[in-house]
């Protein structure tokens, strides 16, 4: 229950807690214990007491369905749209920083090993199952980021101290990952040599995890707007039928007699 209601303040909150719940009440009595029901509309009134009126049913019904819809709708895009998109681009660009640390790692070996077929060599392949760890280390830890989602309201100053430092932890781990990994003493690279030239692909993967960022936020805003359109048409739908998108007005319009 709580994933439906995840980014929404506290009013939206009671708001849908309110349409959905007085509509499911409406329409238990209605099914289950033939009350006589009233809902109140500035342009008349649905007689629930006949059964035979269907077209009061078939509001009631469309209210619940369309509440429903679109609060499940919502809590999808939440829980799944945005970040299923940020993390789909983030793998586009993985894969451009693995090929930024493979090509680095190829110049130095084949400088080592002239005459070598360097992608078959032993040490070629050892670092790039490496890289290949490395890949999921950062897109895990990049993946808590979004899910964070931290940076979105921040102003474009505040963005841009925000993913300068972003970028150099994820870039010192990266580092740190493949010194810890990384066994000088078998390569006939060693990595001090090699971290000398990541220096320069560091730089390179820094402008790729920019992209990164400010795609994630772009993402977030494209499904928060959708997300905002629905629940506008959603309201001007209860607008329509007199009904104020409020849990406590809402609930003022369903009279039950018995």
């Amino acid at each position: 229950m709580d994933a439906l209601f995840l980014g929404m303040s506290f009013w939206q909150r009671m708001s849908l807690v309110g349409a959905v719940g007085a509509v499911i009440v409406a329409v238990i009595l209605l099914v289950l214990f033939r009350k006589n029901i009233k809902f109140s509309l500035k342009r008349g009134e649905l007689n629930l007491s006949d059964r035979k009126d269907n077209k009061a049913t078939e509001v009631i019904m469309e209210v619940f369905t369309r509440t429903l819809d679109t609060a499940v709708k919502s809590s999808s895009i939440k829980l799944k749209g945005i970040l299923s998109d940020q993390m789909n681009y983030l793998d586009e660009k993985l894969l451009l920083i693995e090929d930024i640390l493979l090509n680095t790692f190829r110049k130095e070996l084949a400088e080592k090993t002239e005459g070598a077929t360097v992608i078959s060599h032993q040490e070629y392949l050892f670092f790039y199952s490496l890289v290949s760890l490395l890949k999921e280390e950062m897109k895990r830890d990049i993946r808590a980021i979004f899910i964070r989602n931290n940076f979105s309201s921040y102003s474009e100053e505040e963005f841009s101290e925000y993913i300068k430092e972003k970028n150099q932890w994820i870039i010192t781990r990266v580092n740190m990952f493949l010194r810890d990994m990384y066994p000088s003493d078998k390569m006939v690279v060693s990595f001090e040599e090699l971290e000398v030239s990541l220096i320069k692909s560091y730089e390179e993967i820094n402008s790729i995890l920019n992209q990164v960022f400010k795609k994630a936020v772009s993402i977030s805003k494209e499904h928060y707007a959708t997300i905002d359109k629905m629940q506008s048409e959603l309201e001007s739908y209860m607008t329509s039928l007199g009904i104020d998108f409020k849990p406590t007005n809402i609930a003022k319009k369903i009279i039950v007699r018995d």
